[in-house]
């Protein structure tokens, strides 16, 4: 059974920098492929479907809350993608 997570994933075109919590399926090699739609308002930097190599981020959140977030950072070729 597929283990689904959350991760962020930056947007472009927004000015500032922005992360949109998206849902995602943790390979066995450290990778993540991204799951849903991108909303037809929006501009991902990743798209659904895309394998893409994550890191732990610190960020603030409401009222001063420092969260530890997973940041998709980079795309993956499938070929590289090793299991």
């Amino acid at each position: 059974m597929p283990m689904i997570v959350k991760i962020y994933v930056p947007l472009l075109d927004e000015g500032v920098k922005v992360l949109r919590p998206a849902q995602a399926e943790a390979l066995p090699c450290g990778l993540y492929v991204l799951l849903g739609d991108v909303p037809h308002d929006e501009h991902w930097r990743f798209q659904p479907g895309a394998i893409v190599r994550c890191a732990e981020r610190q960020l603030s959140g409401d009222f001063g809350q420092v969260l530890r977030c997973i940041v998709a950072t980079e795309e993956v070729a499938p070929g590289d993608a090793v299991q």
